[in-house]
């Protein structure tokens, strides 16, 4: 079976890539031109097509004998001044690849989604699922406003007879994370970027290797109009901090600071960013405020369905952590 798989230079993308290969799929794999080849250059990918989402034209023609379309590719971004690059690589990029898995009746279309379009809980006792309303319409998030506008699209295209699937992991951490996605967080903590400050709320975590498995395993059990929650672990902002610095060998003492102060500092910055063109950071207005949710999600549906695996966050802080320090990228 032949898979046409698209963002596989990411940290995501590659792991996928690499677990089809030993599996024995066949990978055909689209790429930009500019993009970096370093979190694949160990895989033996049959084939690389040089095209972009975001124009039809150049990829169409090389779907045609693939079976299956994974959808990785996507621009993650939290700036306000990139709302039209997001737009049209997570939007039009995303109706782009829905076009031509109904042009070409896949057996199985698989789209990368996140756990961005489900939602925020106000207290750490409240894990959100697949049905819980999406409490982030309407804060102006730019990358979950583009991402949930393509996964309505993609649930939409079911209905056109699109055989799709939707996925939808936390932070991902792992091998093969070239662009310091997750692994930003070693990156800022080992250059002391900030004072060592926190506030409280929490992300949910997943390892990239168990995420990559369910990908594949959903091709054949992933049922059709479904989503499906990857995440491994709910970590307050201060154990997923600590977490970090103890994976690197640092133990620093943090500080909290009142949300109501992150949450005020991070709309004026949401405001401005636009205004003055700021170059994103690593703080931004997006990322300020949604720091001060519970972003914990319940991953059962996908343990059950889709046999998805829990893995320790310390074991993924270290691949990761070990893979980057080995690639000379920290």
């Amino acid at each position: 079976m032949r898979v046409f798989l698209t963002g596989g230079s990411g940290c995501l993308g590659a792991n996928i890539a690499k677990h089809l290969i030993d599996e024995g799929f066949k990978v055909r794999l689209l790429l930009r031109k500019t993009s970096s080849t370093e979190a694949i250059e160990d895989l033996k990918i049959e084939d690389v097509i040089y095209g972009d989402i975001r124009n039809y034209d150049s990829f169409s023609k090389a779907i045609k004998d693939c079976q299956v379309i994974i959808h990785c590719a996507a621009l993650i971004t939290f700036s306000q001044n990139r709302w039209k690059d997001a737009y049209l690589t997570n939007v039009i990029g995303t109706k782009n690849m829905i076009k031509a898995g109904i042009v070409n009746k896949v057996k199985k279309f698989i789209h990368t989604s996140s756990v961005s379009t489900i939602g925020y809980a106000t207290t750490p006792n409240n894990l959100l699922d697949e049905n819980s309303y999406n409490s982030f319409i309407g804060l102006g998030f730019i990358y979950h406003r583009t991402k949930w506008i393509a996964e309505q699209l993609v649930l939409e295209a079911v209905k056109e007879g699109l055989n799709a699937v939707v996925l939808n992991p936390s932070i991902i951490f792992g091998e093969r994370d070239v662009y310091l996605s997750a692994g930003r967080v070693f990156k800022v903590l080992r250059e002391g970027t900030f004072v060592n400050i926190c506030t409280k709320g929490g992300v949910a975590v997943c390892d990239a290797d168990n995420v990559a498995k369910a990908f594949i395993t959903s091709i054949e059990k992933g049922k059709i109009g479904e989503r499906y929650i990857l995440s491994d672990a709910n970590l307050t902002n201060l154990e997923f901090l600590k977490l970090a610095s103890s994976v690197m060998g640092l133990n620093p003492k943090f500080y909290f600071i009142p949300k109501w102060l992150v949450k005020k500092v991070g709309k004026f910055m949401q405001i401005i960013e636009p205004i003055f063109k700021l170059k994103e950071g690593v703080l931004t207005g997006d990322i300020l405020i949604s720091s001060t949710f519970y972003n914990f999600f319940d991953s059962s549906k996908a343990q059950k369905e889709l046999n998805y695996k829990i893995t320790s966050p310390e074991e993924s802080f270290k691949k990761c952590y070990m893979w980057l320090l080995r690639k000379g990228i920290l």
